[in-house]
């Protein structure tokens, strides 16, 4: 059995990266600029998940809108941030005190005024970018 992985030479490897809830997230390969990977809880290099989808698998989450928009950085906080080229998300499970899992993980935009590829900077408790 063969198959073609989601980075690679082909289809392009991601533009940014961060840590979030114990996990190696990484976002916005050439092939799928408006798409985020977590990996597995606690284990930043193993990027499987299963059929069953347990708490700790690993995470892939396109971010669903009308228009693709490639991702720019993320910032980990409470949430995470996440400025793509035409709007900011807010990314977590949809309990912000619940850990993000394959089944529960929500990208809601915030607002629309896009981002570029600056990273962010976190003042107080507000990221300026």
């Amino acid at each position: 059995m063969w198959a073609e992985g989601a980075w690679g030479l082909y289809r392009g490897y991601p533009r940014t990266v961060a840590f979030f809830e114990d996990r190696l997230w990484w976002a916005s390969s050439t092939n799928n600029p408006d798409t985020l990977w977590g990996s597995k809880s606690s284990d930043y290099e193993n990027m499987e998940f299963t059929d069953t989808a347990f708490d700790d698998d690993a995470v892939i989450l396109p971010l669903n809108d009308n228009e693709v928009s490639q991702i720019q950085w993320m910032m980990s906080r409470q949430i995470m941030a996440i400025g793509s080229a035409n709007k900011e998300y807010r990314f977590g499970a949809t309990d912000i005190n619940k850990p993000v899992t394959p089944s529960d993980r929500k990208a809601t935009p915030q607002t629309s005024f896009g981002s570029d590829s600056i990273q962010p900077v976190v003042l107080n408790d507000a990221i300026f970018y």
